[in-house]
């Protein structure tokens, strides 16, 4: 099931690329880049990403052990940003295994290429870094006995990977990722990761 997934994530991101690259060929066919004669005396128009550094909205990521929350991102720079993000799940079933996950990250994100066309569409491509933790609570509870003999545990997350942001309108932000993510040291784990979401950038 997870490589049919896997497989069908990588579709989805293949597609995305391709119409990017098509919709940016057209447009510099064209001449239909926003570009500024350096001979005019008109004042340089800010595009998207110089305007709108700032986005929050819903995200997921999908992993051994993935999870979905709200996400905060800024740029300080046209290439520098840094990107927040947090869950927090409760269970009130005393049987419940882990009525407890709860998480938050820092990324750092590096943009590697931007392109706008017209403000309708726009799209980046980035490196990001990220760093967290992710807090555990198990209930230890035993059908045998009913009884609950509860512990937790606090485990660092730690991955890096590329990503495409695709703008429409300027403010709705689509952000796709992929890369290798993991957590350790308790029930240490590594592997493939897909993350995507549905923010408003400001």
């Amino acid at each position: 099931i997870m490589r049919n997934l896997r497989a069908k994530f990588f579709v989805i991101i293949g597609f995305f690329v391709l119409s990017s690259a098509f919709v940016f060929s057209q447009e510099a066919e064209s001449n239909d880049v926003t570009l500024t004669d350096s001979s005019s005396s008109e004042t340089p128009r800010l595009n998207t990403f110089d305007e709108q550094r700032n986005a929050i909205g819903l995200y997921f990521l999908a992993a051994d052990d993935g999870y979905a929350g709200l996400q905060y991102e800024h740029y300080f720079t046209k290439k520098i940003g840094l990107t927040v993000d947090g869950s927090a799940v409760y269970k009130s079933d005393e049987t419940e295994s882990t009525p407890i996950d709860a998480n938050v990250n820092l990324q750092f994100d590096i943009s590697l290429f931007e392109y706008e066309a017209q403000k309708v569409f726009a799209y980046r491509v980035y490196a990001w870094f990220l760093g967290g933790a992710r807090y555990k609570y198990f209930s230890g509870y035993s059908y045998e006995t009913k009884t609950q003999n509860p512990y937790w545990y606090i485990n660092a997350v730690a991955g890096t990977g590329f990503g495409f942001e695709f703008i429409l309108v300027r403010h709705i932000s689509i952000p796709i990722q992929i890369g290798f993510i993991g957590e350790f040291p308790n029930g240490g784990s590594a592997g493939l990761t897909f993350g995507a979401g549905l923010r408003y950038r400001f």
